[in-house]
């Protein structure tokens, strides 16, 4: 945090410390429903979400975190952003048709990008490990976890 401090970036407050204090940030990017409701919880009243959510942000942006969730990924809440951030032209796609209303930008998949960079010491260090031969086609597998996994 004293990273943070420094450079005279906020960092991230709980919910309950930022409603406490009045305080709301101008951008407030999220990867998971906001004000830390569950969306399918039977108490939970959708209605109140933009309330909720304006309260921490003026504007709101959604990360995508996962690409083998659609259930999530493209639940009704997601009408209450201004802005989604996503991994690519199908999911951006998917977006735009659920949600007009709400800007799309397809950003890739950051924590991968190494894999696909042509001369990535990991990439090179992972071909030699495995013996991969680069004249034939690879294909990356990385499955989600839990009751969504392809495992």
């Amino acid at each position: 945090m004293n990273y943070l401090d420094e450079m005279g970036m906020p960092y991230c407050h709980s919910v309950s410390w930022l409603l406490l204090h009045k305080q709301q940030y101008h951008v407030l990017i999220s990867n998971i429903f906001p004000v830390g409701l569950n969306p399918t919880a039977p108490h939970t009243n959708i209605a109140h979400v933009p309330e909720l959510q304006r309260l921490l942000g003026k504007k709101l942006v959604r990360m995508v975190y996962s690409m083998g969730k659609s259930g999530w990924n493209f639940s009704e809440w997601n009408k209450f952003y201004d802005l989604i951030l996503c991994y690519g032209p199908e999911m951006s796609g998917r977006f735009t048709e659920k949600f007009p209303e709400v800007k799309i930008a397809p950003v890739g998949y950051p924590r991968l990008d190494c894999f696909f960079q042509e001369h990535s010491a990991l990439v090179r260090k992972v071909q030699r490990i495995y013996k991969v031969d680069e004249e034939v086609k690879t294909i990356l597998w990385l499955p989600t976890w839990g009751r969504l996994s392809s495992l």
